[in-house]
């Protein structure tokens, strides 16, 4: 299982195999790879995971917050696929739990960022929803998304902004 050091940035960490155990890598909010057996983590509360995989087996997890959200990351890894061979059209995008537009107040200076529309006040935004514009924008074809919210979930949840300190670790792994 391979983790990285989450920084709420865009850094996609390439895995190209080799590896065993728990590998914890430098700094990176997402991982990509073909190696069967590898298995992909990043670890959550109200940010995205975001899971995508290519019939090929490449598979990709990342971490999106809002910064990752606004700086494109979803569409740098579908660019990452591309690289290696993988057409957009053929990607599986899967947005998992996180708090949900309802839920996710931030300042008018962030929600600009967001949503590239000048804004005045704090407002809600729903990251999930801007992940998935963002893959379809891509090429990606096939979406889903979780409807659980991590805040209202939280029974089930950990949830930063209904003060809990723990964490969701997210995991996608290749079949052997």
């Amino acid at each position: 299982m391979v983790v990285g050091r989450q920084v709420h940035g865009t850094k996609l960490l390439e895995h190209p195999g080799g590896m065993r155990g728990w590998v914890r890598t430098g700094e990176g909010d997402g991982h990509i790879t073909a190696e069967r057996g590898l298995a992909l983590a990043v670890s959550i509360a109200d940010c995205v995971p975001v899971f995508m995989a290519h019939p090929s087996g490449t598979i990709a997890l990342l971490h999106s917050g809002w910064r990752g959200t606004a700086a494109g990351f979803v569409t740098r890894a579908v660019a990452a696929f591309s690289i290696l061979g993988k057409a957009p059209t053929e990607l599986r995008v899967h947005l998992g739990p996180a708090v949900c537009g309802r839920c996710y107040e931030v300042s008018a200076d962030v929600r600009e960022q967001l949503t590239g529309h000048p804004a005045t006040r704090a407002g809600q935004v729903d990251l999930r929803s801007l992940l998935a514009e963002q893959a379809s924008a891509a090429g990606v074809r096939q979406i889903s998304m979780s409807p659980w919210c991590t805040r209202h979930d939280n029974d089930r949840f950990f949830s930063h902004r209904a003060g809990d300190a723990g964490r969701q670790v997210a995991v996608i792994m290749r079949r052997l």
